[in-house]
């Protein structure tokens, strides 16, 4: 991205990407293409909005269809991310669920088992990242199931077991996608697909938060204290940082501060 865009860009674009609807998404995409500078070197990046939004367009006209049939199926978010599971049958998105998100889902050897979504959540030290499993895949799989590929459009992160022979094509313009060979090795390599740092929070004098914020790479502090509350930017004072993006553990620091995968911050402001 461009270093020269403006502040009101920067904002839109971060609102885009926590965006969970494809309305939503469109509307921040808008946003930034009216705030990003218009010049010669930014005529790539507009061209680039553009083809999103005409993209998020055709995917919205879709959906509305499919909604005045009855067809759309969402699961509500929780946690710091959403990951779905798609793949051929018997690869072991079910075992995955069992394992690794504490779920009892019967896995056997008859082929598309699963017959409706199931919902676990991943405890990736600390930080909780929601897993939906979806029926297996087949040739004709998004004119059967177009209720839930509507999950699948608006979730973080696609995950795939197996390999090429998937039928990839049947997810149409979803291209946020991770292919891994075997279920045990899902879980780092979703945790790295999803470009997120965990950080923790601690309230002065107290213990360290058990569960974690899911934040982007490059997060800082003022990104926790929207995180905890947004008026808690008003009042902010100073943050204590403990972990690997400072120099010795507690260290004063403003907002602006970048933080890294295991930080712990405690946040103080003005009563």
């Amino acid at each position: 991205m461009p270093t020269n865009v403006t502040a009101e860009y920067r904002a839109a674009e971060k609102k885009y990407q926590e965006a969970s609807t494809t309305e939503e998404k469109i509307k921040y995409l808008r946003e930034m293409l009216a705030t990003v500078p218009k010049h010669k070197g930014t005529e790539k990046l507009q061209a680039q909005i553009k083809e999103k939004i005409a993209k998020l367009r055709r995917r919205l006209v879709k959906e509305k269809k499919l909604a005045r049939r009855g067809a759309v199926f969402s699961v509500k978010k929780q946690g710091c991310a959403q990951v779905c599971l798609f793949s051929l049958p018997n690869t072991g998105k079910s075992y995955f669920l069992n394992k690794y998100c504490g779920k009892s889902i019967p896995s056997t050897d008859k082929p598309f088992e699963t017959q409706r979504p199931e919902v676990g959540m991943l405890d990736y030290s600390g930080a909780k990242v929601q897993v939906v499993e979806l029926p297996s895949v087949f040739k004709g799989y998004a004119e059967k199931y177009p209720n839930y590929l509507s999950i699948v459009r608006t979730c973080d992160l696609v995950v795939i077991f197996g390999d090429s022979s998937v039928p990839l094509d049947e997810l149409n313009e979803i291209s946020i996608k991770k292919i891994v060979s075997t279920p045990d090795k899902a879980v780092q390599e979703i945790w790295k697909a999803l470009g997120l740092i965990k950080v923790f929070t601690k309230e002065p004098g107290g213990e360290v938060a058990r569960e974690a914020l899911g934040l982007r790479r490059g997060a800082t502090v003022k990104d926790v204290a929207e995180n905890v509350h947004k008026d808690f930017l008003k009042r902010f004072k100073y943050a204590k940082v403990w972990g690997k993006s400072v120099k010795f553990e507690g260290q004063v620091v403003g907002l602006n501060h970048v933080l890294e995968d295991g930080d712990v911050v405690e946040l103080h402001a003005d009563k």
